[in-house]
């Protein structure tokens, strides 16, 4: 529990993470029960004063950075059958690009019942492709809170095309400041996170590095250093060993090989469980947390 922020974080414990998002992130009540910091309190009766709170979350923004080079237009899914019963013939399902965009659907929701991934963050969406290295990435949605047909709305119509500038992506986001709610006054309470989605080892770029894998994992620890950790989310044939050093220099361990829509979904709501807020925005100053038990009565009902 932090004082100096005036915020509450049961995110220490998986218990609270868990209810947290179970509750979605609604308001939450913080009562605290004062009393001498030396002897512990047992029960509530024994307090000498109660004082409540209500606070909300810190939503972190997340940017969605999806490669949207030639080979995403692939097929990544085939129908088969025999015509006239001996020739094989076989009909596109889908292309990685389409089960990108419907597994983002998938968590966005609608605007009914929003999932977690536009209710709990603030998001942004940008697309790479080309050669060129100095307008990277496309913002096709810029960071803010969105509504789920806003959100799917940013990426519907994105085609595959061209090379895989990695590197000029994470740049052109760090350089930016793509990754905050206002780039001319960055938010240091507001935590940060990138989702790279590719199917292809980073090309085009080198800027300034050795090579292009090199400057990829030179801008992954660049946005990991500026506190914007990078996930990455790679297609089967992508590089594994590639794609988990892209994830290990953006300070987020080991990268998530997807291969279909239900790959990506599981892989993004791990990242929402990772990355989802418990921090609260206090509405009352003056609370003294270190002479305090605080209790987080969640819209659901659940005390934590």
């Amino acid at each position: 529990l932090s004082s100096s922020t005036g915020s509450a974080s049961p995110s220490q414990s998986g218990r609270g993470r868990e209810r947290f998002s179970e509750s979605r992130g609604a308001a939450a009540q913080v009562t605290e029960i004062r009393g001498d910091a030396c002897e512990p309190i047992e029960t509530p009766d024994q307090a000498c004063e109660e004082v409540s709170n209500v606070g909300s979350t810190i939503q972190p923004n997340l940017y969605v950075l999806v490669d949207v080079s030639g080979s995403m237009d692939e097929c990544n899914c085939e129908e088969c059958s025999l015509f006239l019963g001996f020739i094989p013939t076989c009909n596109c399902v889908a292309t990685r690009l389409d089960d990108v965009k419907s597994a983002l659907d998938s968590l966005a929701g609608t605007d009914a019942d929003p999932g977690l991934l536009v209710s709990q963050f603030q998001t942004a969406v940008g697309s790479f492709e080309g050669t060129s290295c100095n307008d990277q990435p496309t913002t096709l949605l810029s960071m803010g809170a969105h509504g789920p047909s806003t959100f799917q709305a940013a990426y519907a119509g994105m085609d595959a095309d061209g090379s895989t500038p990695t590197a000029a992506a994470l740049r052109g986001i760090r350089e930016d400041l793509l990754y905050e709610l206002d780039p001319s006054n960055p938010d240091a309470n507001r935590n940060k996170a990138v989702i790279l989605i590719t199917d292809g080892e980073p090309t085009s770029c080198d800027l300034g590095y050795s090579n292009e894998l090199q400057a990829t994992y030179g801008e992954a620890t660049a946005l990991a250093n500026a506190g914007v950790p990078v996930y990455a989310l790679g297609f089967e044939n992508v590089n594994q060993n590639v794609m988990n050093e892209i994830a290990q220099q953006g300070g987020t361990g080991s990268a998530y090989t997807i291969s279909d829509q239900a790959s990506i979904e599981t892989a993004v709501d791990d990242i929402i469980g990772r990355e989802i807020s418990c921090d609260l925005q206090l509405t009352q100053s003056g609370l003294d947390l270190n002479r305090a038990r605080v209790e987080l009565t969640l819209a659901s009902g659940t005390t934590v």
